[in-house]
């Protein structure tokens, strides 16, 4: 019962200590789907080249949608005639690193980490889409459905329609802001969020500090290798993947380890993968997770040299001392509305 009772309180803290960064971020989500629509996505993807690419990369940091409710977004685009290479780039950056991940990221790893998330989202997303633009372009092949006037999901090609139209009314649109910010993302968040916060208290209720560092984990290469693997199985949103990183560098493994999972993780799972050849195709697919696991090694390998592991390790420790009457209160509101996402499943 009493390990039971410490969990929990790992639990809790850890809520807390996410939970005013995590509501700023949904704010912030909220307002944003004001300020970038539909319309403005679909007009700046509609090509094949380098350019387009990263618009892609560049819109998919900031929006705050998870690896599997991107896939619909991803599918859209692609039936409006964006490029595969723009749309990998946008399915690679926007479910690793969304607005809300990016205060929670800043409020329990650091600044340093969150940037480094940051470019690594970015930079990721470029180098996926310009390889499958590279080694499997746009032209007919096995991976494309023979009817030109369908797409690689088998569905009407829309490029030669007109875009989604943002004409809606300004206090409509904003009560959509406020339901997106407070019902629909905390819903499309809420289990993977919970699960990361529940894993997180357990590892760090069993880990001893630096239990990963006698065992084979602690080695670097392997433990990137690990969490490379554990990554691209598991699905995690980018918010729920930061206890649980949070909870495995207190463990032990390197920044660089961490940074893979947080790469690799939100980016994909095993489910989504299924869906991303129907997007895409078969060829693409691999392309796109080759690219993207050398990518995370790649950006693993380089963190580790440039930053201090025992200040990382300084920024995760938390304490009861660290939080507040307001932290608490977050909490509350916080697991108020991801438990609507349970609610919803009903």
């Amino acid at each position: 019962m009493q390990i039971v009772i410490h969990i929990l309180q790992r639990v809790w803290i850890l809520t807390a200590l996410m939970a005013p960064s995590l509501l700023a971020g949904f704010i912030v989500a909220g307002v944003l789907t004001l300020l970038i629509t539909e319309r403005m996505v679909y007009n700046h993807m509609g090509r094949s080249n380098f350019a387009q690419v990263c618009k892609a990369a560049i819109f998919g940091v900031p929006l705050p949608l998870c690896s599997c409710s991107v896939l619909p977004v991803a599918a859209s685009l692609r039936q409006y005639g964006a490029g595969r290479g723009s749309t990998i780039s946008f399915l690679t950056s926007t479910p690793q690193i969304g607005v809300s991940s990016i205060f929670v990221t800043w409020r329990m790893l650091g600044p340093l980490f969150t940037l480094i998330r940051c470019v690594a989202a970015f930079v990721s997303g470029v180098l996926c889409g310009v390889g499958v633009e590279l080694f499997s372009g746009e032209g007919q092949n096995d991976d494309e459905p023979q009817d030109s006037n369908q797409d690689s999901c088998g569905c009407p090609r829309k490029s030669d329609q007109e875009p989604v139209k943002d004409k809606v009314e300004p206090g409509i649109k904003i009560k959509q802001a406020i339901r997106y910010a407070f019902v629909t993302l905390p819903s499309d968040m809420g289990r993977s969020i919970l699960l990361g916060l529940f894993l997180s208290g357990v590892l760090t209720a069993f880990l001893p500090q630096n239990y990963f560092s006698n065992t084979f984990i602690g080695n670097e290469f392997l433990s990137m290798i690990v969490m490379l693997i554990v990554g691209l199985s598991i699905y995690v949103c980018s918010s729920g993947s930061v206890p649980i990183v949070i909870s495995l560098i207190a463990g032990g493994i390197s920044p660089g380890a961490g940074l893979v999972f947080l790469v690799t993780g939100p980016a994909t799972n095993a489910a989504a993968i299924v869906t991303i050849i129907k997007i895409v195709g078969a060829k693409a697919t691999i392309v796109y997770l080759l690219i993207l696991s050398l990518t995370a090694l790649a950006g693993g390998f380089i963190f580790n040299r440039v930053v201090d592991s025992d200040a990382v390790a300084s920024v995760v420790h938390c304490s009861h001392d660290e939080l507040s009457w307001f932290s608490h209160l977050c909490a509350i509101i916080l697991v108020a509305l991801l438990s609507q996402a349970f609610r919803k499943a009903k």
